[in-house]
């Protein structure tokens, strides 16, 4: 376990105080950090747009709580790992994102995210099929519409000219 010290001052000498016990393991090493400036540093920019990591219990949040969110970082870190392999000297970094990926899956998976997606995916798809058999709808029932008030028109035409027609005869 490491111990992180600062050393509070004072103008006659130092005097060294115990801040925190910090005792965060490192997911690749499963050991604590050896180099706290160095490697930590990486792990913390690497992982801090995807995890909250409180360092005094040790422990990692997944900062998603929704599935999109998931769905949407797992694709960012399957990017950010295919960008890392192709540098050279950053299996440490890959190491990290697939620690994070490990991470966001399980939350993924436990929440029964795929089903989740695919229910909205088809609802969506329902929605758009729906809107568009309307809209299809209209313009039939506008064109028929149009047909039946031109045939009343010209039954009311052919009516009167009818009528006049007897009236004629009849005089």
């Amino acid at each position: 376990m490491a111990t992180v010290r600062a050393v509070s001052g004072s103008r006659r000498g130092t005097s060294s105080n115990s801040i925190t016990n910090f005792n965060f393991i490192n997911p690749i090493t499963l050991e604590p950090f050896a180099n706290w400036n160095d490697d930590f540093y990486v792990f913390n920019k690497i992982t801090m747009p995807y995890l909250d990591i409180d360092t005094v219990i040790g422990a990692t949040n997944v900062r998603s709580n929704n599935c999109i969110d998931l769905d949407i970082d797992l694709k960012k870190i399957t990017e950010e790992i295919a960008k890392y392999t192709k540098l050279p000297r950053t299996s440490r970094e890959v190491g990290y994102l697939a620690f994070v990926k490990n991470e966001i899956t399980k939350k993924f998976n436990n929440n029964n995210c795929s089903d989740k997606i695919e229910q909205t995916v088809l609802d969506e798809t329902v929605n758009l099929i729906t809107e568009n058999v309307i809209e299809s709808e209209k313009v039939v029932l506008g064109k028929s519409d149009l047909e039946t008030k031109i045939y009343i028109v010209l039954g009311g035409v052919i009516l009167i000219t009818a009528l006049i027609i007897l009236t004629n005869k009849n005089k």
